[in-house]
């Protein structure tokens, strides 16, 4: 079971954003632990459309820390905004995007599934989305996807994010 604050932060949240029409997606660790992959959680890391960073800020109210427009080497997402909820982290990833070496990936908002959370439904994210974007940076989390994926799978996204050979 993932930790007690993590799972109570991500309800939270996800009352809260569902109540402001803020649609999101669960990605990152948390969604290894939707797909039972892990039970380790630290943060919370949430796929936003690019066009609901007013909506999302205003949503989080005094959870917010800050709104980030700086992309890095990895990173080419529009914002980011950072959030801190009951003492859990959460990254909100606006329009979410990654650079490799044939150009930049955008993810589609792509809902793989659902998992319910202390009564709240939180959609996850397209494990294949993720497994692209752990291939770059955390490839052992990206093995982990593979468990859980299909060849097929795997070549549609990176047929889809148009990813140079070997990703």
């Amino acid at each position: 079971m993932v930790n007690d604050d993590v799972q109570t932060a991500l309800a939270t949240v996800g009352r809260r954003l569902h109540g402001a029409e803020v649609a999101f997606l669960l990605g990152g660790s948390g969604l290894l632990w939707a797909l039972g992959l892990t039970d380790e959680v630290g943060d919370l890391d949430l796929q936003v459309d690019e066009a609901d960073e007013d909506r999302l800020v205003a949503a989080a109210g005094s959870w917010l820390v800050d709104v980030t427009r700086q992309g890095t080497d990895l990173w080419a997402s529009p914002w980011l905004a950072r959030l801190r909820v009951d003492g859990v982290e959460v990254d909100a990833i606006g329009g979410m995007a990654f650079h490799h070496a044939g150009g930049i990936a955008r993810l589609p908002m792509r809902a793989g599934g659902t998992v319910d959370v202390d009564g709240v439904t939180i959609a996850y994210a397209d494990p294949a989305l993720w497994w692209a974007v752990y291939r770059a940076y955390k490839p052992t989390k990206a093995a982990c996807l593979e468990r859980v994926l299909d060849d097929a799978a795997i070549a549609r996204v990176r047929a889809e994010l148009a990813l140079p050979a070997g990703w």
